[in-house]
């Protein structure tokens, strides 16, 4: 009998530390400079995995669908607040591998209490997870116009918030050279060049342009007579602009009446 009770006990005790394995809580780091997630992956690693969760029964046709991450038999819950445990969180609203090797990806919290609900990058690296997060500051008074997450930028990747490109394929994260260093880019991506290493973005009274893989950056005024509005916009480009090569190789969108005009803007945009 005693050894029946025993065996009991051990097996309550193996499944609760089973149990306590099913999922892991992950505290961020913040990424602060251009960093290559692509790493590789042999076959007898743990792999990543995006699980779809099911909506509730009265789920309303507003609501949108969430996703967990696995890694391995293991739920991946992120904390966003380093000193709150309640933080963590397992229900993401979006996520996409970035690499061929899955080895990985680009997620958001499904969070809508703040402005925007926060991005990070989880990646395997020697059998082990990462998880780093994409913040960086901003005092910009535009924020609340311009910060609108994840847009995807052809098949090139992901441009995060005006401030991160993540890149498809390789799993690059490029931190993109800001207009002023205190806030984020106060305006709304426009087109890209043609090799979409040069993004444009709609500004103030001009176009601000970021290469970047480097940080170089050009400023194109726009002239005061122009309507703020894509119609008159486009046609201005395609009237008076072209891409101009700088002496490093670097595509930026110039005014120029010149033969090279751009002669069809839908194939530099998303």
């Amino acid at each position: 009998m005693k050894s029946i009770i025993t065996f009991l006990f051990l097996s309550v005790v193996f499944l609760g530390c089973q149990s306590n394995k099913t999922e892991v809580t992950y505290v961020p780091k913040v990424i602060t400079d251009n960093t290559d997630f692509n790493f590789h992956s042999e076959e007898t690693d743990v792999k990543l995995s995006i699980i779809k969760y099911s909506l509730p029964e009265k789920a309303t046709a507003n609501e949108d669908e969430t996703f967990g991450i696995k890694f391995g038999d293991t739920t991946v819950r992120i904390r966003l607040d380093n000193k709150d445990p309640e933080s963590a969180h397992k229900a993401f609203s979006f996520a996409k591998f970035i690499n061929t090797q899955k080895t990985a990806m680009l997620v958001q919290i499904a969070d809508n209490s703040g402005l925007v609900a926060p991005f990070f990058i989880v990646a395997v690296k020697d059998g082990q997870l990462q998880v780093h997060r994409l913040y960086r500051a901003s005092t910009g008074k535009l924020d609340k116009e311009i910060t609108r997450g994840v847009k995807a930028v052809g098949s090139s990747g992901h441009l995060v918030n005006n401030d991160y490109f993540v890149t498809n394929v390789n799993a690059k994260v490029y931190l993109i050279k800001r207009q002023n260093p205190e806030e984020r880019i106060q305006g709304d991506f426009f087109i890209q060049s043609s090799n979409r290493q040069t993004l444009v973005f709609l500004v103030p009274s001009a176009f601000y342009q970021v290469h970047y893989p480097t940080g170089e950056n050009f400023t194109q005024a726009l002239p005061a007579s122009l309507p703020m509005v894509n119609a008159a916009i486009y046609k201005w480009v395609q009237a008076t602009c072209s891409w101009v090569e700088n002496t490093n190789g670097i595509s930026f969108l110039k005014s120029d009446s010149g033969d090279n005009r751009i002669r069809n803007l839908n194939e530099f945009r998303d």
